[in-house]
């Protein structure tokens, strides 16, 4: 009861990439998801767009690992 799940999608880069570079990467990925026809492709697809920062993304990584780990604990769930 009262669990919310969902799916997201995000990009990754290797440890070490330069921060600068991420940031690059976060602003243009952000431009494109703002273009009205981009925006209008993945709706018609089912998504939700997000655009956020490298930040605002790692912290809901974080929270989404708390929260499917005291799933896994609650629930005893093991892989096969």
């Amino acid at each position: 009861p009262d669990f919310d799940f969902s799916l997201w999608s995000g990009l990754f880069a290797p440890a070490g990439t330069p921060p600068e570079v991420i940031l690059r990467v976060n602003r243009e990925v952000n431009t494109i998801i703002a273009d009205p026809a981009i925006r209008n492709r993945f709706v018609q697809e089912g998504a939700e767009i997000l655009a956020n920062s490298p930040e605002d993304f790692a912290a809901m990584m974080r929270r989404d690992i708390a929260k499917y780990a005291a799933v896994i604990q609650a629930t005893g769930v093991r892989p096969e």
